[in-house]
C-alpha cells in the first residue's frame, strides 16, 4: 500500500491517474481521471499487469516518471526548489531622499482620523523598507501550512513596520507596552477589529487572501504598519543598504516586483535559470 498523505491534493490526483491501467478501465485508488490530465498523452501498457510490473521493476520507473511530470503538471502549481534552483538578487535606490516629514491620512482612506498623521514605513528609522518578491505562481501548496509570525507593539510603534507573509499565515498582534492598544484594519485583503488588550497579551489574525493589508491602532494614531500577504515564499526585505537576496528559486520565468509603501510598485521580467543567479535594480520613484 503507498502512502501519499505528503502530496498535494492536484498531485496526488496526477499520480492516481498515472496509476491506470488498461486503458483507464483499472484505478488501483478507484477514481477517475481528472480535468487537470484531460488531452494529456500518457502510454498505457494495458498488456501488464499489476503482478508482472512489479516483478519488472516498472513501479520504480512509474514513480520516477511522475517526479518528472510533476515538475510541469498542468494543474499550474509550481515544485518546490530543487538542486537546480537559482538566486535573485539586487538593490533598490532611491532617487529621492527621504523625508522626515509625516502624511497626513484623508477622510477617504481613513475615517475613523481626520486630520491626523502617521510615519512612513521605515527600517531601523532610515530607509523606507521595500519589498522585493516573485508575483503570481502558488508554490506547491494554496497556504503556509500554518506559519506564524508576530507583529510586535513597542513604544507605541508596530514592529516591524513591514511585514511579508505567505497566505495562510497567523499574525500574533502582540502588545510590549504598558499602555492598551486597538489593532484594525480596514484594507479589502483583511478586515479586523482586534478591540483592546494590556501589556503582555496579544491576539491572532489568520492573513488568507493576498494583498496590502494597513494596521492602525484605534488608541494611537501615529502608529501603523504593513502586511504584505503573498502567494509564495520567494519575497525579501531590503537592507539598510537597499540590498535584498531571494534565494532557491525554481528555474524558469517570473515577474518580479518592488512594493514601496509610499510610490507605486515597480516591476521587471526575469528568467531563472538552473544554478543561476539574475541581478536586477530598481529605482523609485
Amino acid at each position: 500500500m503507498f502512502s501519499c498523505t505528503f502530496v498535494h491534493r492536484p498531485r496526488l490526483q496526477f499520480i492516481q491517474s498515472l496509476l491506470a491501467f488498461e486503458c483507464r478501465k483499472y484505478n488501483l485508488f478507484n477514481r477517475p481521471l481528472p480535468e487537470c490530465l484531460h488531452g494529456t498523452k500518457i502510454v498505457h501498457y494495458s498488456c501488464l499487469t499489476l503482478t508482472s510490473m512489479v516483478r519488472k521493476g516498472a513501479i520504480k520507473l512509474l514513480w520516477l516518471l511522475c517526479g518528472i511530470l510533476l515538475m510541469h503538471s498542468a494543474a499550474g502549481i509550481a515544485s518546490p526548489p530543487s538542486l537546480f534552483a537559482g538566486d535573485v538578487k539586487g538593490k533598490v535606490i532611491l532617487r529621492r531622499p527621504s523625508r522626515d516629514e509625516s502624511k497626513i491620512v484623508s477622510r477617504s482612506i481613513i475615517r475613523r482620523y481626520v486630520n491626523k498623521t502617521y510615519q512612513r514605513a521605515t527600517s531601523h528609522d532610515q530607509r523606507p523598507a521595500i519589498v522585493v518578491y516573485i508575483e503570481g505562481f502558488e508554490f506547491g501548496r494554496s497556504n503556509s501550512n500554518g506559519a506564524t509570525a508576530v507583529l510586535n507593539q513597542v513604544n507605541e510603534r508596530f514592529v516591524p513596520h513591514v511585514l511579508p507573509i505567505m497566505v495562510g499565515t497567523v499574525v500574533q498582534f502582540l502588545n510590549s507596552d504598558e499602555v492598551y492598544h486597538n489593532v484594525f484594519s480596514f484594507s479589502p485583503a483583511k478586515s479586523f477589529d482586534l478591540g483592546r488588550y494590556k501589556r503582555g497579551k496579544s491576539r491572532a489574525v489568520t492573513f488568507d487572501k493576498p494583498g496590502v493589508v494597513k494596521v492602525y491602532c484605534d488608541i494611537h494614531t501615529h502608529m501603523n504598519a504593513f502586511v504584505i500577504v503573498l502567494q509564495n515564499p520567494f519575497f525579501a526585505v531590503t537592507d539598510d543598504n537597499g540590498n535584498f537576496e531571494i534565494k532557491g528559486v525554481p528555474p524558469g520565468k517570473y515577474t518580479l516586483k518592488a512594493w514601496h509603501g509610499r510610490w507605486p510598485e515597480k516591476s521587471a521580467r526575469i528568467a531563472i535559470e538552473k544554478n543561476g543567479t539574475v541581478e536586477i535594480t530598481f529605482e523609485f520613484p
